[in-house]
Protein backbone atom coordinates (compact mmCIF):
# COMPACT_ATOMS: atom_id res chain seq x y z
CA UNK A 1 0.00 0.00 0.00
CA UNK A 2 1.93 3.19 -1.16
CA UNK A 3 0.93 6.03 0.95
CA UNK A 4 0.96 9.33 -0.30
CA UNK A 5 3.29 12.88 0.80
CA UNK A 6 -0.43 14.38 2.15
CA UNK A 7 -1.23 11.91 4.07
CA UNK A 8 2.32 11.52 6.25
CA UNK A 9 1.80 15.18 6.68
CA UNK A 10 -2.01 14.77 7.63
CA UNK A 11 -1.02 11.95 10.08
CA UNK A 12 1.35 13.44 12.23
CA UNK A 13 -0.85 16.19 12.59
CA UNK A 14 -3.94 13.74 13.63
CA UNK A 15 -1.66 12.07 15.87
CA UNK A 16 -1.48 15.62 17.84
CA UNK A 17 -5.05 16.13 17.58
CA UNK A 18 -5.99 12.48 19.04
CA UNK A 19 -3.27 13.29 21.79
CA UNK A 20 -4.92 16.65 22.59
CA UNK A 21 -7.97 14.85 22.73
CA UNK A 22 -6.96 12.35 24.89
CA UNK A 23 -4.96 15.20 27.67
CA UNK A 24 -8.50 16.94 27.68
CA UNK A 25 -10.34 13.74 28.76
CA UNK A 26 -7.79 12.83 31.21
CA UNK A 27 -8.57 16.43 32.77
CA UNK A 28 -12.45 16.11 32.77
CA UNK A 29 -11.96 12.72 34.20
CA UNK A 30 -9.46 14.07 37.04
CA UNK A 31 -11.87 16.71 37.64
CA UNK A 32 -14.92 14.75 37.58
CA UNK A 33 -12.96 12.23 39.91
CA UNK A 34 -12.40 14.92 42.41
CA UNK A 35 -15.95 15.87 42.73
CA UNK A 36 -16.92 12.30 43.31
CA UNK A 37 -14.28 12.35 46.50
CA UNK A 38 -15.85 15.89 47.46
CA UNK A 39 -19.53 14.25 47.62
CA UNK A 40 -18.33 10.94 49.00
CA UNK A 41 -16.73 12.68 51.80
CA UNK A 42 -20.67 14.66 51.77
CA UNK A 43 -22.22 11.68 51.57
CA UNK A 44 -20.18 10.04 54.41
CA UNK A 45 -21.08 13.21 56.63
CA UNK A 46 -24.78 13.03 55.71
CA UNK A 47 -24.72 9.58 57.07
CA UNK A 48 -22.79 10.12 60.32
CA UNK A 49 -25.01 12.81 60.70
CA UNK A 50 -28.47 10.75 59.92
CA UNK A 51 -26.75 8.87 62.85
CA UNK A 52 -26.88 10.74 65.17
CA UNK A 53 -30.44 11.74 64.48
CA UNK A 54 -31.75 8.29 64.84
CA UNK A 55 -30.01 7.63 68.29
CA UNK A 56 -31.88 10.84 69.42
CA UNK A 57 -34.86 10.03 67.94
CA UNK A 58 -34.58 6.59 70.05
CA UNK A 59 -33.87 8.61 73.35
CA UNK A 60 -36.76 10.93 72.67
CA UNK A 61 -38.72 7.70 72.25
CA UNK A 62 -37.37 6.66 75.92
CA UNK A 63 -37.96 9.61 77.40
CA UNK A 64 -41.22 10.23 76.47
CA UNK A 65 -42.16 6.34 77.50
CA UNK A 66 -40.28 7.12 81.07
CA UNK A 67 -42.81 10.00 81.26
CA UNK A 68 -45.79 8.65 80.17
CA UNK A 69 -45.11 6.48 83.01
CA UNK A 70 -44.39 8.75 85.44
CA UNK A 71 -47.58 10.94 84.89
CA UNK A 72 -49.40 8.30 84.94
CA UNK A 73 -48.20 7.34 88.83
CA UNK A 74 -48.83 10.73 89.57
CA UNK A 75 -52.44 10.43 88.41
CA UNK A 76 -52.81 7.32 90.48
CA UNK A 77 -51.26 9.16 93.27
CA UNK A 78 -54.08 12.27 92.65
CA UNK A 79 -57.03 9.91 92.00
CA UNK A 80 -55.95 8.31 95.48
CA UNK A 81 -55.74 11.94 97.39
CA UNK A 82 -58.79 13.18 95.83
CA UNK A 83 -60.39 10.00 97.26
CA UNK A 84 -59.06 10.01 100.72
CA UNK A 85 -59.61 13.90 100.75
CA UNK A 86 -63.49 13.65 100.05
CA UNK A 87 -63.59 10.69 102.62
CA UNK A 88 -62.24 12.67 105.27
CA UNK A 89 -64.60 15.88 104.40
CA UNK A 90 -67.04 13.63 105.00
CA UNK A 91 -65.82 12.34 108.41
CA UNK A 92 -65.08 16.46 109.24
CA UNK A 93 -69.02 16.95 108.71
CA UNK A 94 -69.84 13.79 110.74
CA UNK A 95 -67.60 15.33 113.73
CA UNK A 96 -68.73 18.38 113.88
CA UNK A 97 -67.09 21.64 115.42
CA UNK A 98 -64.35 19.27 116.57
CA UNK A 99 -63.72 18.13 112.83
CA UNK A 100 -63.02 22.05 111.47
CA UNK A 101 -59.59 22.14 111.71
CA UNK A 102 -59.49 18.38 109.52
CA UNK A 103 -62.03 20.04 106.78
CA UNK A 104 -59.70 22.36 106.35
CA UNK A 105 -56.55 19.74 105.42
CA UNK A 106 -59.45 17.94 103.51
CA UNK A 107 -59.88 20.91 101.13
CA UNK A 108 -56.44 21.72 100.82
CA UNK A 109 -56.09 17.82 99.72
CA UNK A 110 -58.73 17.93 97.31
CA UNK A 111 -56.96 21.19 95.66
CA UNK A 112 -53.99 19.42 95.48
CA UNK A 113 -55.36 16.36 93.69
CA UNK A 114 -56.54 18.95 91.54
CA UNK A 115 -53.76 20.37 90.45
CA UNK A 116 -51.73 17.40 89.99
CA UNK A 117 -54.35 16.01 87.58
CA UNK A 118 -54.08 19.22 85.25
CA UNK A 119 -50.45 19.09 85.11
CA UNK A 120 -50.66 15.62 84.06
CA UNK A 121 -53.01 16.46 81.75
CA UNK A 122 -51.07 19.56 80.33
CA UNK A 123 -47.95 16.86 80.46
CA UNK A 124 -50.05 14.53 77.94
CA UNK A 125 -50.84 17.06 75.60
CA UNK A 126 -47.24 17.95 75.48
CA UNK A 127 -46.10 14.23 75.02
CA UNK A 128 -48.61 14.37 72.28
CA UNK A 129 -47.30 16.89 70.43
CA UNK A 130 -43.73 16.51 70.87
CA UNK A 131 -45.07 12.81 69.02
CA UNK A 132 -46.55 14.76 66.65
CA UNK A 133 -43.15 16.80 66.05
CA UNK A 134 -41.40 13.46 65.70
CA UNK A 135 -43.40 12.57 63.22
CA UNK A 136 -42.53 15.13 61.17
CA UNK A 137 -39.09 14.63 61.77
CA UNK A 138 -39.47 10.83 60.89
CA UNK A 139 -40.85 11.83 57.43
CA UNK A 140 -37.88 14.85 56.69
CA UNK A 141 -35.47 11.40 57.63
CA UNK A 142 -37.21 9.11 55.50
CA UNK A 143 -37.32 11.62 52.49
CA UNK A 144 -33.33 11.72 53.28
CA UNK A 145 -32.62 8.33 53.46
CA UNK A 146 -35.01 7.26 50.01
CA UNK A 147 -33.13 10.37 48.33
CA UNK A 148 -29.71 8.89 49.31
CA UNK A 149 -30.20 5.35 48.15
CA UNK A 150 -27.97 3.92 45.43
CA UNK A 151 -31.27 3.86 43.16
CA UNK A 152 -31.77 7.75 43.02
CA UNK A 153 -28.31 8.32 42.95
CA UNK A 154 -28.03 6.75 39.67
CA UNK A 155 -31.56 8.78 38.57
CA UNK A 156 -29.80 11.87 39.49
CA UNK A 157 -27.04 11.26 37.82
CA UNK A 158 -27.95 10.66 34.50
CA UNK A 159 -29.45 13.69 33.22
CA UNK A 160 -26.00 15.80 34.12
CA UNK A 161 -23.69 12.79 32.44
CA UNK A 162 -21.81 15.45 29.70
CA UNK A 163 -18.65 13.57 29.13
CA UNK A 164 -18.49 11.56 25.99
CA UNK A 165 -15.26 11.48 24.57
CA UNK A 166 -15.35 10.82 21.04
CA UNK A 167 -12.36 10.61 17.88
CA UNK A 168 -13.08 12.10 14.80
CA UNK A 169 -12.90 9.58 12.59
CA UNK A 170 -12.73 5.52 12.75
CA UNK A 171 -9.23 5.48 12.01
CA UNK A 172 -9.12 8.15 15.36
CA UNK A 173 -10.90 5.91 17.30
CA UNK A 174 -8.49 3.45 16.72
CA UNK A 175 -5.17 5.04 16.88
CA UNK A 176 -6.43 6.68 20.03
CA UNK A 177 -6.93 3.20 21.96
CA UNK A 178 -3.07 3.54 22.02
CA UNK A 179 -2.52 6.84 23.11
CA UNK A 180 -5.58 7.15 25.47
CA UNK A 181 -5.69 3.62 26.41
CA UNK A 182 -4.57 4.76 30.38
CA UNK A 183 -7.36 7.48 29.81
CA UNK A 184 -10.11 4.68 29.40
CA UNK A 185 -8.65 2.82 31.74
CA UNK A 186 -8.81 5.60 34.80
CA UNK A 187 -12.34 6.19 33.29
CA UNK A 188 -13.53 2.88 33.77
CA UNK A 189 -12.00 3.01 37.43
CA UNK A 190 -13.54 6.38 38.22
CA UNK A 191 -17.19 4.29 37.40
CA UNK A 192 -15.95 1.72 39.50
CA UNK A 193 -15.62 4.19 42.40
CA UNK A 194 -18.57 6.08 41.53
CA UNK A 195 -20.74 3.12 41.53
CA UNK A 196 -18.82 1.27 43.95
CA UNK A 197 -19.14 3.69 46.86
CA UNK A 198 -22.93 3.97 46.44
CA UNK A 199 -23.47 0.54 46.38
CA UNK A 200 -21.67 -0.06 49.73
CA UNK A 201 -24.03 2.47 51.35
CA UNK A 202 -27.17 0.32 50.67
CA UNK A 203 -26.14 -2.13 52.99
CA UNK A 204 -26.30 0.20 55.90
CA UNK A 205 -29.34 0.56 58.10
CA UNK A 206 -30.76 3.73 56.42
CA UNK A 207 -31.21 2.47 53.38
CA UNK A 208 -32.71 -0.67 53.81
Amino acid sequence: MVISATEQMERPASFVKISEQAEENMRHVESASQLVDEANQSFNLGISYMKRLEESMKEIDNASSRIGMITKVIEDIASQANILALNAAIEAVRAGAAGKGFAVVADEVLKLAAKSSEAVRQTEQLIRKSAEKKLIICNVFRFCVDWMKPQQFQKRREPGEQFHPAPASFAEKRTARSIGGADCRYETNFETRLFGSAEETGNCSFCG
